[in-house]
């Protein structure tokens, strides 16, 4: 078990790190792709940006719902692929701007296979392991994005033609990643296996141990019979203690994790009166839905859009603002950007150790704070610099810096929070969920940002604005994003 766990555990860092990779080295070069070999307007290169967050928008809740359905991880994840290699098959044989779209949006629907893999993930770590797995995972996906400019250095070297394609530095990432996701299919197909929940593991432990304490013992050995069906009423005791309140249905649906708020109370009274085999489509949709509308859910939502929104923003504002106050070129761009990645390594690392000793909940607080001193930094003494003030580099890379250091603080205590509040029989369309939530704001955040562009007290006003907002809502809800209980892989038997 441990070595398929182990090699199921890489299959699922490697298709985040591919997916980093495939951001990195796409997006460099496709404005002058667009603009160049097919005379595409900014518009369109805007349209195309959205295209793979629009598509991620629609099928991630759909992945999701698949995989709450069957938990056929495998079957997912591969038929997903597809969508991968067809989409960036399609960018490298590209005739017409319109194939250069529509690849863009088959990728982002295979991308939406992350939902599964983020509920597969939810369903086989317990609690006291999933911030460390999320932030391990969520890492492996930034250095991805350190790796794919790297790669762009050797593919911009490339000029060759293939039968009736064309392999230039445009072209050849499409054809880079058709490679390398085909490899992963085969890697997937052989080496990823759907692995039973966590619950289901200790669970199956117990009703061992309960089997061979049950067996008939020796005359003259009732003391050692006393002390194994002892044994057998602290396991089932622990086990009861440490399990959520709240049963799925009586069929026996995985539980959720203890919380602190009422609600959950009432999702339990609800479930255990209305069993799965008698629900039809209308009521479960309902019974979903009302399980969505909890205040720490919701508030999980909002800090999702809230930490996308504004990385888009700063990721579209950046190149102008180091050009406009530092004269930087695009060597000096991608040297910000090489280090940028390195300082958020450093910052997932740091984030691993204190995990093991940090609630995920002050983790999100500390995070957020960071987010907030970097933008009021920037606003207060970047956006009106002028390009002579002294300092300025100073001021622009150190409030830059913060931003950056704080991102993991947020993406993973959230992702780790979200899969614990989530019931369990709704992981992977809470995923979904979540990942149509983060597409909205990947579209709306470039828009601010080109609509605000050079304007920088108003583009970053804006953002901290909304990050002063999440704040409250951080504060009203803190108590209400506590878990208070372990998993059951967590109890000592």
């Amino acid at each position: 078990m441990s070595v398929r766990k182990l090699l199921t555990g890489v299959s699922i860092k490697l298709f985040f790190l591919l997916g980093g990779i495939e951001y990195a080295v796409i997006l460099p070069t496709l404005w002058d792709y667009l603009r160049l070999q097919f005379g595409a307007s900014k518009w369109f290169y805007g349209l195309t940006l959205s295209a793979f967050s629009m598509a991620n928008l629609l099928v991630g809740p759909i992945f999701g719902m698949v995989f709450d359905s069957t938990h056929r991880t495998k079957l997912i994840v591969l038929f997903a692929n597809l969508f991968e290699i067809g989409g960036n098959f399609m960018y490298f044989a590209a005739q017409s701007k319109y194939m250069v779209l529509g690849s863009r949006f088959l990728v982002g629907i295979g991308a939406g296979a992350e939902a599964a893999l983020l509920g597969e993930i939810s369903r086989t770590t317990s609690q006291k392991e999933r911030t460390l797995v999320f932030s391990i995972t969520i890492a492996i996906g930034q250095i991805g994005l350190i790796v794919g400019p790297g790669l762009n250095l050797f593919l911009r070297q490339l000029d060759y033609k293939i039968g009736p394609f064309v392999l230039d530095k445009y072209t050849s990432p499409g054809a880079l990643m058709v490679i390398i996701w085909t490899v992963l299919q085969i890697w997937f197909l052989l080496f990823f296996f759907n692995l039973p929940s966590v619950d289901d593991f200790v669970k199956s432990q117990y009703e061992q141990h309960l089997e061979h304490s049950h067996q008939p013992q020796p005359a003259g050995n009732s003391d050692l019979k006393h002390e194994a069906d002892g044994q057998c009423v602290n396991v089932n005791q622990n086990i009861e203690d440490q399990a959520s309140i709240s049963a799925s249905t009586i069929s026996g649906q995985e539980k959720m994790p203890l919380l602190s708020n009422a609600g959950v109370k009432e999702s339990q009274k609800r479930h255990q009166n209305v069993t799965s085999s008698h629900q039809n489509f209308l009521q479960k949709a309902y019974w979903v839905l009302v399980e969505f509308l909890r205040q720490e859910l919701i508030y999980l939502l909002a800090v999702f859009f809230v930490v996308i929104f504004n990385q888009t923003s700063i990721e579209t504002m950046v190149v102008p603002m180091l050009e406009d106050l530092l004269g930087w070129t695009e060597f000096g761009t991608s040297l910000f950007f090489c280090g940028a990645g390195v300082e958020l390594l450093v910052s997932f690392a740091l984030l691993m150790l204190l995990s093991k000793k940090v609630t995920d909940r002050w983790l999100l607080l500390f995070g957020l704070v960071l987010q907030l001193a970097g933008y009021i930094w920037l606003l207060v003494l970047a956006a009106g610099a002028n390009p002579r003030t002294p300092w300025i580099h100073a001021k622009v890379l150190s409030g830059s810096a913060i931003c950056i250091f704080g991102l993991p603080f947020l993406f993973v205590p959230t992702d780790s929070l979200y899969s614990k509040l989530l019931p369990k029989h709704v992981q992977g369309f809470g995923q979904g969920l979540q990942q149509s939530t983060s597409s909205i704001a990947a579209i709306l955040g470039p828009l601010w940002a080109g609509a605000s562009l050079h304007q920088y007290h108003l583009l970053l006003a804006v953002p901290l604005g909304i990050l002063t907002g999440l704040m409250v809502l951080t504060l009203d809800s803190f108590s209400r994003i506590k878990v208070l209980t372990k998993d059951l892989s967590d109890s000592k038997t």
